[in-house]
């Protein structure tokens, strides 16, 4: 759900954006709402898969259709972007006089991802 972007010099910029695993993730929730649709159930089990599943995908949508920072480094330090549904108020800078040591770890397993951590 990240990709970069050129930009600046000096300056590294990670939007939110499409790739595989969002397009999956999207695909996965069609199906439940497709199934939803067609399979004969009970009313109320209906609305709530096409609501949650429907609802999950149209967040999901909105917040990388918006191409927002999710990672930017530049002269001021480590700038982390927030969450879709706060992301002003939950967007951080991490000023460089705060940061030790910046660790890039690449975990193997298909359930973890590759997250930098500032100390």
């Amino acid at each position: 759900m990240i990709s970069g972007v050129p930009g600046e010099p000096g300056v590294y910029v990670a939007r939110y954006g499409w790739n595989r695993r969002s397009g999956s993730l999207i695909r996965g929730a069609a199906v439940f709402v497709l199934l939803a649709l067609t399979v004969p159930m009970s009313l109320a089990l209906r609305v709530v898969t096409l609501v949650f599943f429907g609802g999950c995908a149209l967040v999901f949508i909105a917040s990388i259709a918006t191409r927002r920072v999710a990672l930017r480094v530049d002269a001021s330090g480590v700038t982390l972007g927030g969450s879709p549904g706060r992301y002003v108020a939950t967007t951080v800078l991490i000023l460089w006089a705060d940061i030790r040591e910046i660790v890039l770890s690449r975990l193997v397993s298909a359930v973890t991802r590759c997250w930098p951590a500032a100390r």
